[in-house]
C-alpha cells in the first residue's frame, strides 16, 4: 500500500511540475500609442495546458503570430488574425515537444517578442 500511495504522490507532484514549468516572458516590444486620446490595445499572451492565450482589451487587426524555437525552426505562423476585446485566440501548442520558444506578434509597425517555455 505505501509503494502505491508513494506512486500517486510523485506522479502528482511530477505532473504539478510540468504544468508549473509553462510561462511567458515578455522580451521585446514597440507598441506604439497612437495619440493621448486613444487607449493603446498591446496584446496579452499567457499559457496553460498546452494553449497559449492571446487577447487584448481592444480590437487589433491584421495581427501576424509567428513562433520558432531556439534553434530558428519555424514552427507555426498564422497571419491576419483580429484580436476581438474579450475574446482570447487560442493557440494549441500541446504536440510540441517540451522546450524553449519565441513567439512574435506583429500589427503593423508594432511588435512584441515573447519567450515561451513549453
Amino acid at each position: 500500500m505505501k509503494k502505491v500511495l508513494f506512486s500517486l504522490v510523485m506522479a502528482w507532484l511530477s505532473l504539478g511540475y510540468i504544468v508549473a514549468e509553462e510561462k511567458v516572458k515578455e522580451t521585446d516590444k514597440k507598441w506604439e500609442i497612437k495619440d493621448n486620446r486613444s487607449p493603446t490595445y498591446e496584446p496579452q499572451v499567457s499559457i496553460s495546458n498546452g494553449i497559449l492565450y492571446i487577447s487584448s482589451n481592444g480590437q487589433i487587426n491584421n495581427l501576424s503570430i509567428c513562433m520558432q524555437s531556439m534553434t530558428g525552426e519555424m514552427v507555426m505562423e498564422q497571419t491576419y488574425i483580429t484580436l476581438l476585446p474579450g475574446q482570447p485566440y487560442l493557440i494549441n501548442i500541446s504536440d510540441l515537444p517540451s522546450g524553449e520558444y519565441l513567439l512574435y506578434l506583429q500589427s503593423g509597425s508594432n511588435y512584441a517578442i515573447y519567450s515561451v517555455t513549453k
